[in-house]
């Protein structure tokens, strides 16, 4: 599976402009530390790691695709939906832009920050032994078994 999202969010990058390369790289790097980090959630971790990049690579991918379809719309193709070539622009302009807006909003900072939080809730919803604190679950049940 991480070779799948790996190349999902490879191929959602490639060519995209900053800062949207940078966010993808900052989600892989914290996922992965996050993940050497706390032993007690391995599996669920990863998943969530690798669920929450591949959103994130669908979005882009999807916002790409968007701006590609609305940048090659003609003002005639709209205005036999929408009545006057003129009113057509108009309704491009302002659809695309505040669209654009919204895509941006998602990409920048709403998608990542949930990102972000969701591996921080991960982080904190176990307590952590203050005396090993990257010690595994294993360990730690051992830990309580055998101490008196």
């Amino acid at each position: 599976m991480t070779a799948v999202v790996l190349g999902l969010w490879v191929s959602s990058q490639w060519g995209m402009g900053a800062p949207v390369p940078w966010i993808g790289a900052a989600m892989w790097l914290t996922g992965a530390i996050i993940v050497l980090l706390v032993r007690t959630q391995e599996l669920n971790l990863l998943w969530n790691m690798k669920s929450g990049i591949t959103i994130y690579a669908l979005a882009v991918i999807g916002s790409r695709l968007y701006l590609a379809y609305t940048a090659q719309l003609s003002a005639d193709q709209w205005a036999a939906l929408i009545g006057t070539s003129e009113s057509a622009a108009s309704v491009i302009a302002n659809t695309r832009g505040n669209v654009t807006s919204i895509i941006l909003w998602a990409l920048w900072l709403v998608i990542p920050l949930g990102y972000f939080a969701m591996l921080l809730q991960q982080v904190l919803i176990n307590p952590m032994s203050l005396v090993n604190p990257l010690a595994g679950a294993q360990e730690l049940i051992e830990r309580y078994r055998t101490r008196r």
